[in-house]
């Protein structure tokens, strides 16, 4: 088709709006033309026409200046630069409902120059992970490059990514849980996999991961895997086997966490690995100060003085500590990996560091821990919504030459924990803290016990929020904080992602 009366660039008015040309496909005896919205009522809107079965009539340029603000002005300079940017200018950076920081733009420009197919963005919280990861899917949409996106995330993050993706790019992604495939299995063909009738997918980490669940997630090709909170899905076997599986399997990965590295170097190790097939991982590390972003956060250390009795916690925790190095002085440093973990339970809460060693105390008498298999087994997650990552730690430490020797070890830290629970000094400075402010509080935990003991012995009428909720029971609890009836809300960090 030949002699069109407008050019790329040109204004045109079709369906009785104005709307500006992007690109022009030309065929034998048609062509499709793609425009961009430029009226008052189809601003950024993008369309298709096909000519000549779409009347398309050219409009003239006014050749009077118009003054705009300065919003205004540079979403212009984004449309211009990425209708006339080349190959690797990003198209969906124009069309994007906020101002993109330059930062914000490295990852896609990577992904669309070549650079690497793999990226791993472990910027500072704040600095807008899930818009980086957004303005990839949304580029390589536009470009034909994909069609097919899932995005793995923590139960708790699910809706958000949902909104930001619709919000911010006009992404139409769908959430996908048990309810959910029950409706979709519904409306379509049996024996369809029902994954394949939805493109664009946000699910939880603990639901695909299913044995039930993962065959038919795995069967169905995906052109972009996305793993939020990505360090906690190499840490459990389960999820890391399937997210293994699913990003080997994916021509383009992307990797999103605040924290990448914890010290273990064979956990970094493993996430770098994630969807890798001897290629390059294009690892992004950006803090506030990085990128001349002023930091807003205060913080003000309360020094807590400890009680005799949880001194004598870490006095019978030292000799815990050196008894299992001197029984493995050959695994020095995984012996002190494996025995950080009863450390920072114990820093956490003497209930905290109490309930472990209980745990433990029970296997060695010949009462087994719940098995890994049997806490997961999703009889009361049917969604997958819950979050086992604040749940007690199963027992990693090496165990002592002597069984005799280590029972009775542990059997004295159990009894100093036990006798620190009653004045514990964190939670009379916390409990004064919160009196003083007089306003309304949010106090974080690492686990999910030390949350329940806080709830019981100091704040029994807060509301709380932790993995082992509901997304209902979860938003119920943030209302009540929000209207104001409870003023204090304990969370604990696996509920309170993103």
């Amino acid at each position: 088709m030949q002699n069109l009366p407008f050019a790329v660039g040109d204004g045109v008015r079709v369906r009785r709006q104005r709307w500006r040309v992007v690109s022009i496909r030309p065929y034998e005896d048609c062509c499709l033309v793609a425009l961009t919205g430029i009226g008052s009522r189809n601003r950024n809107v993008e369309t298709r026409v096909l000519l000549p079965f779409d009347v398309t009539e050219p409009v003239g340029s006014s050749a009077r200046m118009l003054f705009v603000g300065s919003r205004r002005w540079r979403q212009e300079c984004r449309r211009v630069v990425a209708t006339h940017g080349g190959a690797d200018a990003l198209h969906a950076a124009r069309v994007a409902s906020m101002d993109l920081l330059p930062h914000q733009l490295e990852p896609a420009l990577a992904i669309v120059r070549g650079a690497t197919s793999r990226i791993l963005i472990a910027d500072d919280v704040g600095l807008g992970k899930t818009i980086q990861a957004g303005l990839i899917a949304s580029e390589l949409i536009r470009r034909g490059a994909a069609e097919r996106i899932l995005v793995l995330t923590p139960a708790g993050l699910r809706e958000q990514w949902i909104g930001e993706l619709a919000e911010r790019f006009g992404l139409p992604f769908r959430l996908a849980d048990t309810a959910a495939m029950q409706q979709q299995r519904a409306i379509i063909r049996p024996g369809l996999n029902p994954w394949s009738t939805m493109p664009l997918i946000v699910t939880s980490l603990d639901y695909i991961k299913r044995p039930e669940v993962l065959p038919a997630v795995e069967g169905c090709r995906w052109d972009l895997v996305i793993v939020d909170e990505a360090h906690a899905a190499v840490t459990a076997v389960e999820r890391h086997g399937a997210v293994s599986r699913l990003a080997a399997r994916s021509p383009y990965v992307l990797l999103l966490t605040a924290t990448p590295h914890n010290g273990d170097a064979d956990a970094f190790a493993s996430l770098c690995a994630v969807g890798g097939h001897h290629d390059t991982l294009l690892v992004f590390r950006r803090t506030r100060h990085d990128i001349g972003l002023p930091s807003n956060r205060r913080v003000r250390r309360l020094v807590v003085k400890p009680t005799a009795e949880e001194q004598e916690l870490h006095i019978r925790l030292e000799r815990f500590t050196r008894a299992a190095l001197a029984d493995h002085p050959d695994r020095a440093r995984d012996v002190w990996l494996a025995l950080s973990t009863i450390h920072k339970r114990a820093l956490s809460s003497a209930f905290a560091v109490h309930e472990t060693v209980r745990r433990r105390l029970l296997s060695l008498g010949g009462h087994d821990e719940p098995s890994e298999q049997q806490l997961r087994l999703p009889l009361a997650d049917e969604s997958g919504e819950h979050d086992d990552e604040d749940r007690t730690p199963r027992w990693t430490c090496p165990s002592l030459d002597d069984p005799s020797t280590e029972r009775t070890l542990l059997t004295e830290i159990a009894d100093a924990a036990a006798a620190a629970f009653g004045g514990q000094s964190k939670l009379r400075a916390l409990a004064r803290l919160v009196r003083r402010i007089g306003e309304p509080v949010v106090i974080f935990t690492e686990y999910r016990d030390t949350l329940l003991h806080v709830r019981e012995r100091v704040f029994p009428d807060a509301a709380f929020i932790h993995g082992g909720l509901s997304r209902a029971e979860r938003r119920a609890a943030l209302d009540a904080f929000e209207r104001g009836d409870r003023p204090v809300l304990l969370a604990t960090d696996a509920a309170a992602k993103g």
